[in-house]
């Protein structure tokens, strides 16, 4: 493994660089890329982002009570590194995805990814995105969704430093009791929210405390590093804890309950037992490709998800197992150009010197993406006259079925037990008018669908419509009360008391009926 842990208790756990976290934050990462490109494949896939917060629990919890310990620990240069190490990348990966999503997406769904990229910026893209739950909807155009786990994990840091900061002054004693307190409160408050509102546990930051907690509470507490063997029997363990979640769980999973007490505990004891050296697990989680996959594992799951959404919206949502693969290798690609030529280059900043450079850049980032969002909001998402049609197809998504087919009145459906109970005569046949020629609509559902249309193109006919779910227009009709009578008055009573400019006759065909039923159309 590429650095040595601690040898004996009370040493900061956190002070080399581990090459088997590293590690385990690609089997993270990789669980949510391979999730999000196949759902079906890899049920639990989702879960690699609890993982990420054990992991950022371990390491930011351990950095923050080492520096307070050592009297150096402040709350600007904490908040300037997570501005230093979180900012460049998202920056770039919401401008683009904004710029992408302009030609790319119907003008509404840009709009709301300007409404996303804002709430994104500001961390609270989980209560944003909350409002239009749920996580596992695969309709909707959502292209930032995923940052819903980078806000829950800075509210967290809102809170966690302030907390340890009081503790470690005033109460040193009670440091990791006050912290298991937490978690277990989360945890408890975890457990209810999830059959309470799923919707609200899965993103809201207070259920997943427990997580970051759990990380926090192993740097804390620096338990003495196990010896060899057994750190390789923990290891394995908790590597089989962390796969058989990702494997196991599916959408409808109480997470983050505590069904997700395996995967979490499992992450703190590979984390654990990787601190001795040389095992097993540590050698295989220090692999060249898990470490790379793992040095770029935040600059993947931003990028991925983009790539992923907008390809499946101008190209569908089933996707052949080459454009599977051509997704995952794209975004591996940006993936690494976004850690090499955004990230390193940032990371390099010295805090002592950019620390208000830093803060400044965080709030002109911020600005930006509000400025470029209004922009978008302002002008209908930049919609042009070539978008007009466009404009038409979105409006079909609030299309009344019910209303333009005039169900309950002239369409007479399964809840009627016979047509003169819901039928009305008088509103859908209604009465000749001189001037006017008459048209007979009759026939089923299929029928009633060009009521809306017929009268749109032809506002000087008056149109009788007879219709009934179930019912096809033939003289010996066949079904439910509610609709032969009905049929049967539309084709003998109506048509030989009426002299109908035409007579349109609609229905779900049967293609073996067709030859047939051309004989029972004579009226």
């Amino acid at each position: 493994m590429s650095g040595v842990g601690p040898s004996a208790a009370g040493e900061d756990p956190t002070r080399f660089y581990r090459a088997d976290i590293d590690g385990l934050r690609a089997i993270a990462v990789l669980a949510v890329v391979l999730f999000h490109l196949d759902p079906v494949k890899l049920t639990g896939g989702y879960a690699g982002v609890d993982i990420f917060f054990v992991i950022s629990g371990f390491l930011i919890g351990g950095q923050i009570d080492a520096g307070l310990a050592a009297g150096r620990f402040s709350m600007a240069s904490f908040y300037a590194k997570r501005i230093r190490r979180l900012y460049p990348a998202l920056v770039v990966t919401v401008l683009i995805t904004l710029a992408a999503s302009v030609p790319l997406l119907f003008p509404t769904e840009v709009m709301r990814v300007g409404k996303a990229a804002v709430a994104t910026m500001t961390y609270t893209s989980n209560f944003y995105f909350y409002q239009a739950a749920d996580y596992f909807s695969e309709g909707d155009i959502r292209p930032l969704l995923h940052t819903w786990s980078l806000a829950v994990e800075e509210q967290f840091y809102l809170v966690f430093p302030v907390l340890l900061f009081a503790l470690h002054r005033y109460a040193p004693r009670w440091k990791l009791p006050a912290v298991a307190g937490m978690v277990l409160v989360s945890l408890v408050y975890a457990g209810w929210l999830v059959e309470h509102d799923s919707d609200a546990a899965f993103f809201f930051s207070v259920t997943r405390f427990w997580e970051f907690g759990a990380g926090a509470l192993l740097a804390l507490a620096r338990p003495r590093v196990l010896a060899p063997r057994v750190a390789d029997g923990a290891a394995f363990a908790g590597l089989t804890a962390v796969g058989g979640s990702i494997l196991l769980l599916s959408e409808v999973s109480p997470v983050p309950g505590p069904v997700a007490l395996p995967l979490v505990l499992g992450s703190a004891l590979v984390i654990h037992a990787g601190a001795s050296s040389p095992i097993v697990a540590g050698r295989w989680l220090s692999l060249p490709p898990l470490v790379f996959v793992g040095r770029i594992s935040y600059s993947l799951y931003l990028v991925h998800w983009p790539i992923v959404v907008l390809v499946r919206a101008n190209y569908g949502p089933e996707t052949p197992p080459l454009g599977l693969a051509a997704m995952f290798a794209g975004s591996l690609v940006a993936a690494w150009l976004l850690y090499r030529f955004v990230e390193c280059p940032a990371r390099r900043l010295s805090i002592a010197r950019y620390r208000q450079q830093i803060f400044t850049f965080g709030a002109g980032s911020t600005a930006l993406v509000a400025v470029l969002a209004v922009v978008l909001l302002s002008n209908g998402g930049l919609a042009d006259k070539r978008e007009r049609q466009s404009s038409r197809l979105i409006a079909y998504l609030d299309y009344d079925a019910q209303t333009r087919f005039r169900a309950g009145t002239c369409l007479i459906n399964a809840e009627a037990d016979k047509e003169d109970d819901a039928f009305d005569a008088r509103h859908c046949v209604p009465p000749p008018v001189a001037g006017r020629e008459q048209v007979l609509l009759i026939g089923d559902s299929y029928a009633a669908q060009y009521y809306q249309a017929l009268h749109a193109t032809f506002p000087r006919l008056q149109i009788a419509q007879v219709t009934a779910t179930g019912c096809r227009p033939l003289l010996a009709a066949e079904g439910a009360d509610r609709c032969v009578g009905l049929i049967r008055m539309g084709l003998k009573r109506l048509v030989r008391r009426r002299d109908f400019a035409a007579i349109i006759l609609a229905g779900r065909w049967r293609e073996e009926e067709v030859g047939r039923s051309c004989a029972r159309f004579a009226i």
